[in-house]
């Protein structure tokens, strides 16, 4: 019997093993909706909660509807869903959570679990599976677990069989997630002639081998004049000296920058100096342009004959847009990949459409004159040149970005570029330039608001609807190495000092947070802190001593204050002087990579400032013995790869 999802208007009928997908079934599902990361909504003015998560399995997909009163397709509830391997790391630095599948969609909807009253409206529990829901038959479900909910985000993890393309939309009071139980056929001809938004091919480039009877998988991409894709701009240069001369002294601007840029990264950051490789061969360059069909603007010519590229890993030099360097054969190999997806969708609407395109209507997503010579290594966004020979564009820079495609307008040519980022090595910290251990970093820090609140408020009153604090914390608390990982060297670095080191960078940590938020001027969070810095560990406290009835007053009323930061510092408090002081370190640390360039270079000072170890990997994490990090799962995977 079909069971249906109330109000949403499509039966979702239970799917035997022996039908899940059959060949007729598949070959009707046409979806075309991408596997890339989806983001909607807007912040609400209104309070937003959700009541309870629903699921039920269709013949082309599973449907999971998440419930949230007052929202709309006028007013949506803002969200983002994106694909990760399990375990998902969750926004509240709590332990990674493992969810079964053969990949997680984690997912972040800005609705709370609470009312605003604290009244619990979804009994969802970080760490264990939702409520409700049996997946027993489902094709593509297989575990959702939940994330955690606060500061008016939950967040939870749907695993999936495999990474398959998905969609989102919004109905009255819903959130509706579907998940397709295959690749299939992608709609082109018809979203070409209606300009129904299409998605961008997958950032993975999958072609996963078609079911028996289901047509030939194809790469997705968007179709030249669609709604919100943005054209390739033209990004003219103005020519007061003769064609030849102009492209000689951009050039010439080429080896000036990159000659500056190299005496500012030897002197202040000479790791990321040591990964600029030497110039490439002429041979090689010609060899390049040759097999593309393309001539390189002269600019790309002169950084080439300077830099051939940049090598792998942290130390990587990157431009300010966090895209690596690329040599010849990098960007070979990455045109290569781009002009593929971009063949297909030409391919695709010439065959559907049944006419022939000029290159231009279906190249927007993709030109075949573009070059990447910038990656951003995680998607295929990355840095291009235009070297289109017989256009006004030729040789300026633009960025492709996976969702929508290729756009211009960064710099009329590389040396311009390369001169911009030169004065921006120049400017230093003001332009967002970092150095840590020898290496370029390109940060901001958002804006901290310590103004608002007074040490004179007065506490609330011990029955006041307050949000709780999770006090269940304890210094034999283990932290997964998973989060000192992300802190490169000093994660490492924090896992080997001794414990009494690491017991006195929680306390400095803490109360640089405290400061910097504004946490500190109310009298009994600065006690607390004098109490720590004499060794002297304070009671473990109840909901409603003067410290807890302070901190969560402040966790309310930073609500209202739009303050996420002493929120957070307010949180992670409690945790920093009854808790793990290896956690403590670790959340103070990356609540403070939001407010200060500086949280590197501050806790390498709290630990003592010894020299840094290497950038930690898989087999030092494995081979770790610090009885207060938990690297068992690094430990299975290093046992694993010595047999």
């Amino acid at each position: 019997m079909a069971l249906v999802l109330a109000g949403i208007g499509a039966a979702v009928i239970p799917v035997t093993a022996s039908a899940a997908a059959p060949a007729a079934a598949v070959a009707a599902c046409e979806t075309g909706w991408g596997s890339l990361a989806k983001a909607g909504g807007a912040d609400a003015e209104d309070y937003r909660y959700m009541t309870g998560v629903r699921t039920g399995t269709h013949p082309c997909f599973d449907r999971m509807v998440v419930d949230v009163p007052g929202s709309s397709p006028a007013k949506p509830v803002k969200y983002r869903i994106e694909y990760q391997d399990s375990p998902i790391r969750t926004s509240t630095g709590d332990e990674p959570i493992p969810v079964a599948g053969g990949k997680v969609l984690n997912i972040v909807v800005w609705a709370n679990t609470y009312d605003a009253d604290w009244n619990r409206t979804y009994p969802m529990r970080t760490g264990e599976k939702l409520p409700g829901l049996d997946f027993t038959g489902y094709p593509t479900f297989v575990e959702a677990r939940g994330g955690g909910s606060h500061a008016g985000e939950t967040q939870f993890g749907l695993g999936v069989r495999d990474r398959l393309p998905y969609r989102v939309f919004q109905l009255d009071n819903r959130l509706v997630i579907d998940v397709a139980h295959t690749w299939g056929h992608h709609e082109l001809t018809r979203r070409a002639r209606t300009h129904a938004p299409v998605p961008t091919a997958d950032r993975y480039g999958e072609r996963p081998a078609p079911l028996p009877g289901s047509p030939r998988p194809r790469t997705a991409g968007r179709p030249c004049g669609e709604p919100g894709i943005r054209r390739p701009g033209r990004v003219p240069i103005k020519l007061s000296a003769p064609l030849s001369r102009v492209r000689s002294m951009t050039a010439d601007l080429v080896r000036e920058s990159w000659s500056r840029i190299d005496a500012w990264l030897r002197e202040h950051a000479p790791r990321t100096f040591a990964s600029l490789r030497p110039p490439a061969g002429d041979e090689e360059l010609a060899a390049a342009q040759e097999e593309l069909g393309l001539t390189f603007p002269p600019d790309l010519v002169a950084s080439l004959l300077r830099h051939d590229g940049a090598q792998e890993g942290p130390e990587a030099f990157r431009f300010p847009t966090d895209d690596r360097l690329l040599g010849v054969s990098g960007i070979l190999e990455k045109t290569r990949f781009l002009r593929d997806i971009a063949a297909d969708l030409t391919e695709d609407l010439t065959e559907d459409l049944d006419e022939d395109l000029e290159e231009d209507e279906a190249g927007g997503y993709w030109h075949r004159g573009y070059v990447q010579f910038g990656t951003y290594e995680a998607t295929a966004d990355g840095l291009t040149v235009d070297c289109r020979t017989g256009q006004d564009t030729f040789g300026a820079i633009g960025r492709f970005f996976d969702e929508t495609g290729t756009a211009f307008g960064r710099a009329g040519s590389l040396g311009e570029y390369l001169a911009e980022l030169a004065d921006r090595l120049e400017r230093g910290r003001d332009a967002g330039v970092v150095t840590f251990n020898g290496r370029l970093l390109w940060e901001s820090a958002m804006p901290a608001h310590p103004e608002w609140g007074s040490a004179d408020d007065p506490l609330p009153a011990a029955d006041e609807r307050l949000p709780e604090l999770d006090l269940s914390c304890s210094p034999a608390d283990l932290l997964h190495a998973v989060h000192l990982d992300g802190l490169e060297e000093l994660g490492s670095l924090l896992a080997v000092v001794p414990a009494e080191r690491v017991a006195e960078a929680a306390r400095k940590q803490l109360r640089r947070l405290a400061v910097e938020t504004g946490l500190a001027k109310y009298p009994e969070v600065g006690a607390a802190l004098d109490a720590w810095d004499r060794g002297e560990v304070p009671p473990r406290p109840e909901q409603f001593d003067p410290l807890v009835l302070r901190l969560r007053a402040v966790v309310a009323q930073a609500g209202a204050h739009r303050d996420d930061t002493r929120r957070w510092a307010a949180e992670k408090m409690v945790h920093g002087i009854w808790g793990s002081p290896y956690r403590s370190v670790y959340e103070s640390a990356t609540t403070r990579s939001r407010l200060t360039v500086d949280w590197r270079a501050d806790l390498h000072a709290d630990l003592g400032g010894q020299p840094l170890p290497p950038m930690p990997d898989d087999r030092f994490w494995g081979t770790l013995s610090n009885p207060a990090v938990d690297s068992s799962w690094y430990a299975a995977r290093h046992a694993e790869a010595r047999d």
